[in-house]
């Protein structure tokens, strides 16, 4: 397991043909529901489907069954920057340049797309 939040889990998955890891983001229909994240999970589903960018991460699918929602998207290892520095500690001033530049690139990519 890769991570757990309020809405279920994420997952490492490995897709044996081709020996590649994905990511499967599990969520729990009921709690969606109950917590009123429809709206917020298709958006969710339609932003990845659109994106096209090195700093973002790919979406390759979607499935469902009666107990759960299923992202399948892009492992990226080393997991998200608030990971990293939980797990390093903080940054020092030269990595919080690069990740700051990289972050208004990706912010100016998505803010092109209306996002």
């Amino acid at each position: 397991m890769l991570g757990v939040g309020t809405y279920g889990k994420v997952q490492l998955a490995r897709y044996k043909p081709e020996n590649t890891l994905y990511c499967i983001k599990i969520l729990k229909r009921y709690t969606i529901f109950r917590h009123k994240q429809i709206e917020h999970v298709q958006n969710e589903k339609n932003i990845l489907t659109n994106l096209n960018h090195p700093g973002t991460v790919k979406l390759f699918g979607t499935s469902s069954d009666s107990e759960n929602l299923y992202l399948i998207m892009e492992y990226v290892p080393g997991g998200d920057l608030f990971t990293y520095i939980r797990r390093y500690g903080r940054l020092n001033l030269g990595a919080v340049k690069t990740y700051s530049a990289e972050l208004v690139i990706i912010i100016e990519y998505l803010h092109m797309r209306n996002i």
